[in-house]
């Protein structure tokens, strides 16, 4: 793999295997959805620094969506919505609390938004993929919370191909909801992919499957289902 000390200071050694590669490439390619989940994706301090600046630096904005209005909605709208209308409801990354600014937490953030959108990334998301990728930007972070859900949809717009998120909060349980469920083309299929800690769960959107983010459950308490993803292009 190329640029491996590119890699290193951000994901496992065990991801930057050539078999492991080829391993998970093969999962992909095989399954329905093309879909695979990498376990253990990143160094564990990096997944670590992580999950405290969401937990502590990070400042959210709630969001509103519903099907009937493209983009936000304010939340009285949100509100006055049918319940089959409601699209979503997640928290959004704005930025960072003034007092985390200097944090090592919240460099550690700001160096890693900025890696991925680096090429050795890129390469290795193509090298998992087998697709030949585009450069992207289009990244961000979410926070789901007790009562959060984010409803059926495809993410097949903008010239998106390949989708990623990575899970960032320690201690998640299956039993806290946030599951991502995703429909097999052409049938009545799922795969459902939990929210594990330090994972990652990549597929092709343009196989045209649709997905969703289950509703959080209560048991979660004060804990938000933190997360950082984004898309890539085709190569041009």
């Amino acid at each position: 793999m190329e640029d491996v000390d590119a890699l290193r200071p951000w994901l496992s050694e065990h991801v930057l295997d050539e078999a492991t590669i080829q391993h998970l490439r093969r999962q992909m390619q095989e399954h329905p959805a093309r879909l695979v989940v990498v376990r253990d994706l990143l160094v564990h301090g990096v997944a670590s620094e992580l999950a405290a600046f969401f937990a502590r630096g990070a400042d959210f904005d709630q969001e509103f969506g519903v099907y009937s209005k493209d983009g936000g909605v304010t939340v009285d709208e949100w509100e006055a919505a049918s319940a089959e209308d409601r699209f979503f409801r997640f928290d959004k990354l704005r930025g960072v609390r003034p007092e985390s600014a200097l944090d090592p937490s919240t460099l550690t953030y700001m160096r890693f938004r900025a890696w991925v959108s680096e090429p050795p990334f890129r390469t290795f998301m193509e090298n998992l993929t087998g697709v030949p990728l585009g450069p992207s930007d289009d990244f961000g972070a979410h926070r789901f919370r007790p009562g959060d859900f984010l409803r059926d949809h495809d993410d097949d717009n903008r010239g998106r191909r390949i989708s990623l998120v990575m899970y960032l909060t320690p201690g998640w349980h299956p039993e806290y909801g946030g599951a991502l469920t995703m429909q097999h083309p052409g049938g009545s299929d799922v795969s459902t992919v939990h929210a594990g800690f330090n994972s990652m769960v990549v597929f092709d959107v343009a196989v045209g499957s649709r997905h969703r983010v289950e509703s959080i459950s209560e048991r979660a308490g004060d804990l938000g289902r933190c997360t950082f993803g984004g898309w890539f292009p085709d190569a041009p």
